[in-house]
């Protein structure tokens, strides 16, 4: 048998209870109630630090949204929250107006993020908390370099270029002994960009040993300077296009004390100068002409390989002779051994030297036969000139003459 088909009046269906927040992500994405998800379409990438809006819904089971609930408290407060940025400009708490409100949302950190809507007062019912759709946050345009030093971790979305962006403080270096910082391009919240821009390293130690100028790489590289100067340094990443980078200041200190020097009145210390293999290097000046017999003081040193000054003890004080090249210095005339107290000692030639030299020097040496053993150090070539004229002298004459023969001698 064949039947005739029935429409039923018109029914209305109404939303359910309501158990559930919704967040749709504006423009991209609108409500779909009934299906699955509750929602339709696809959300774009967002660039750091753009604004976008979230509509938040309050809905039953199966994503209707709910106008009126019958409690006391007809609406939930509503607070969305962005649980994959720390440094985001979050909507303040918002009631729900009718179940629905719409929220202003700004990201800071490049990665994939979501929101996440909760409802944020006390009262009963306690609706369920729900995600949005995720989305890719990408990095805004480029701001300039970036500079971390070993001591430091990046901190994307900390900030706005050129403060922030990372935490800790940059570690000690030691003297002579390479460590790798690393150079990003960055955004303005510190995001990184692509890019391979030609960067060079330069540091506040004029004796340091800088690494090659190279390309970042997607973005990134890294480099290894080396600081000889124990001292407080600094570093700068720069660029011919964007803007540099420079460290906050760190403390280079000195390596494994090996070397005595001597310096001399008229020089000056100057730890991290080359030559670091003979006595030219560690200072600056011409040592101060001397007359044979003149006093002087000198200072003595413990050093690294770099020159630079050992302010501690070195496992005890090291015990330290002076010795010369002047044949008329004898042990007696040299000032006594003597140890150097936090790396250093003052001697004093109270004899000066005898002899009237271009060439005269002094000497130091570690005598005491422990570890650590500090090499000796000669003194740069100081200039001894004879002393005033004091008496006449007769040389050069025979010890026998004949008498009422002419005979020469020297006066």
């Amino acid at each position: 048998n064949t039947f005739n088909s029935y429409i039923t009046p018109q029914i209305t269906v109404v939303a359910g209870a309501p158990v559930k927040l919704q967040a749709i992500i504006l423009p991209e994405e609108s409500e779909l109630p009934g299906s699955s998800t509750g929602k339709q379409g696809t959300v774009a990438n967002k660039k750091a630090g753009q604004s976008f809006n979230v509509r938040v819904n309050l809905v039953d089971a199966n994503w209707n949204k709910v106008t009126t609930t019958g409690y006391s408290k007809q609406m939930p407060d509503v607070q969305v929250q962005t649980p994959r940025d720390n440094y985001d400009v979050q909507p303040d708490t918002k009631t729900l107006v009718s179940g629905s409100e719409t929220f202003g949302v700004t990201l800071k950190t490049a990665c994939t993020q979501h929101v996440y809507a909760v409802d944020y007062d006390t009262y009963t019912p306690n609706y369920t908390a729900n995600y949005s759709s995720t989305f890719t946050v990408i990095p805004t345009n480029v701001a300039g370099l970036q500079l971390l030093c070993p001591g430091e971790t990046e901190d994307p979305g900390n900030g706005t270029y050129p403060t922030g962006g990372k935490s800790g403080a940059p570690s000690n270096q030691t003297a002579g002994i390479k460590f790798t910082v690393t150079v990003k391009l960055v955004d303005a919240y510190f995001n990184k960009v692509n890019g391979s821009p030609d960067v060079w390293i330069e540091t506040t130690d004029i004796y340091d040993v800088q690494p090659s100028t190279g390309p970042l790489n997607t973005g990134s590289q890294t480099y290894q300077p080396m600081l000889v100067t124990a001292s407080t340094a600094s570093l700068k990443a720069m660029s011919t296009y964007y803007t540099s980078s420079q460290s906050p200041d760190f403390t280079v200190v000195y390596s494994t004390p090996t070397k005595l020097q001597v310096i001399l009145p008229g020089e000056t210390s100057v730890p991290g100068k080359p030559p670091y293999t003979d006595n030219t290097g560690g200072k600056t000046g011409t040592p101060s002409t001397k007359i044979a017999g003149e006093g002087f003081y000198i200072t003595v040193y413990a050093t690294d390989d770099f020159w630079n000054k050992v302010v501690d003890n070195p496992q005890g004080a090291p015990n330290v002779r002076i010795t010369s090249v002047d044949p008329l210095m004898t042990s007696s005339l040299l000032p006594g051994d003597n140890t150097l107290n936090e790396g250093y000692g003052i001697f004093n030639m109270s004899n000066g030297l005898r002899t009237a030299w271009s060439t005269n020097t002094v000497c130091a040496l570690d005598i005491d036969g422990s570890s650590p053993h500090l090499a000796a150090s000669t003194s740069t070539i100081v200039r001894i000139y004879p002393k005033p004229a004091y008496y006449l002298q007769f040389s050069q004459y025979p010890s026998t003459v004949t008498a009422g023969v002419p005979f020469s001698m020297r006066l």
